[in-house]
């Protein structure tokens, strides 16, 4: 995020790279993992969901951090 420059890192563009971040690389990853393996969809839905409010809430507190 630092791409952003000073007064750019907020808790908006924190949320939106948390969700780039797990569309781009967390979603697809485990999408194909688990599609290889057979596991059922809900399999995939819940450790997905996991790790988008992980990485969205990481998204927020650097943004808090930074915009205080």
């Amino acid at each position: 995020m630092g791409h952003l420059g000073i007064g750019g890192v907020t808790i908006r563009t924190g949320v939106i790279s948390g969700a780039a971040t797990w569309l781009g690389f967390v979603a697809t990853t485990q999408a194909m993992n688990y599609s290889f393996g057979k596991a059922p969809a809900q399999a995939v839905l819940t450790d997905s969901g996991h790790w988008l409010a992980v990485l969205l809430l990481q998204g927020v507190a650097i943004g808090f951090m930074s915009a205080s």
